[in-house]
């Protein structure tokens, strides 16, 4: 099967060509951005691309594609990646080659708050608390009407990954870098926000898992499956396993302001039955495995 891979150089886009690249069926193409510069690589902006994403796929001629772009950062972004593109994406694949697979990953973002203690399934209602969430679930709306159009398509709505290549500025990226900073300076104490929050957090790795099972399934049915681990585990728990992993034997400190990207979402934890019944998958990384790679590739860096 010919994979064609955009934002292959994302840090998602990175474990999903990991878990691609050792599935002896997968033929991967791989999109990365322009400023990118991986070798072997088709380097496209894809914001400005217009009609060379039709020529991309034409191309290519891939049997899927794996749509991994996206940014949580750039607020200037998050309509052209998040929604723009996938517009366009679904349009080319809807008119002129129905028959690609595509595998798009959405977020849990999507969800918004939810009731504690109750796990999120995909037919629950979305409420996106931020602009990231409330993109990413407009994404997800044109992949599910074009489904129902006829393509042939699937959002994976990814939960909270953890692994090698964690921008800093999410939660457990910010963590490891201020770890590694106080150990360099020779700091006792790392200040972070408020860290009592639960989350349903699995390792990247896994996410690349779930992208090989959505190509090998052979029917795809509903348009969204949860990506999750299934489990609620409290922030402040993941930041202590990743000090003792860095055996930083200081202070972590609650004293700096709170994330304005999920402060509004006190609890989430996914309900994994769709993935596992439909598509067969489930974690298989530890979470503390996953957040010793984090470790190593903040430390290397």
């Amino acid at each position: 099967m010919r994979v064609l891979l955009l934002g292959a150089s994302g840090f998602l886009g990175r474990h999903v060509d990991e878990a691609l690249t050792a599935g002896p069926e997968f033929e991967v193409v791989r999109q990365v951005h322009r400023a990118a510069g991986d070798h072997g690589a088709i380097s496209l902006d894809l914001v400005e691309a217009g009609d060379s994403l039709a020529s991309l796929i034409a191309d290519t001629a891939p049997d899927a594609v794996v749509n991994c772009v996206g940014t949580t950062e750039d607020r200037t972004q998050l309509e052209a990646l998040n929604v723009r593109l996938v517009a366009n994406l679904v349009e080319v694949l809807r008119t002129v080659t129905p028959r690609i697979r595509l595998v798009h990953l959405g977020s849990a973002a999507e969800y918004g708050p939810t009731p504690e203690g109750v796990p999120i399934a995909e037919s629950s209602t979305a409420r996106p608390a931020s602009p990231y969430g409330a993109a990413k679930l407009a994404a997800t709306a044109l992949v599910a009407a074009s489904v129902e159009r006829g393509l042939d398509g699937l959002v994976l709505r990814v939960f909270n990954p953890i692994g090698a290549g964690m921008s800093p500025a999410s939660l457990p990226g910010n963590a490891a870098r201020r770890l590694r900073e106080a150990m360099a300076n020779g700091s006792s104490v790392v200040s972070l926000g408020p860290l009592g929050d639960w989350r349903d957090f699995l390792a990247a790795s896994d996410v690349g898992g779930a992208v090989v099972a959505a190509l090998r399934a052979p029917g795809l049915g509903e348009p969204i499956v949860n990506i999750g681990r299934g489990e609620a585990t409290q922030v402040r728990q993941v930041v202590r396993q990743l000090a003792v992993i860095a055996r930083f034997d200081g202070e972590v400190r609650e004293d700096a302001p709170p994330s304005s990207r999920s402060a509004a979402v006190p609890w989430q934890q996914a309900d994994t039955t769709l993935a596992r019944t439909r598509l067969g998958w489930q974690v298989r990384r530890p979470l503390d495995q996953a957040l010793g790679e984090l470790w190593e590739s903040v430390a290397d860096s």
